[in-house]
């Protein structure tokens, strides 16, 4: 079973999105997200982006 759990992990390590710009504007707005909107949606963007970038890459 841990060749199935092997993929899982490593499309999950892939598939990390850097949340570095949205946690900092969290920290200085005391987790208002209404005054992140900017990062959040760019948050959401990289992550769409790496999800399907990701199953490409495993083809190769």
């Amino acid at each position: 079973m841990s060749g199935s759990e092997s993929p899982s992990t490593t499309a999950s390590a892939a598939v990390s999105c850097d949340y570095t710009k949205l946690q900092q504007c969290l920290e200085r707005n005391h987790g208002d997200r209404s005054k992140c909107q900017a990062e959040w949606e760019e948050f959401q963007r990289q992550c769409r982006e790496r999800k399907y970038v990701v199953p490409a890459a495993m083809l190769s």
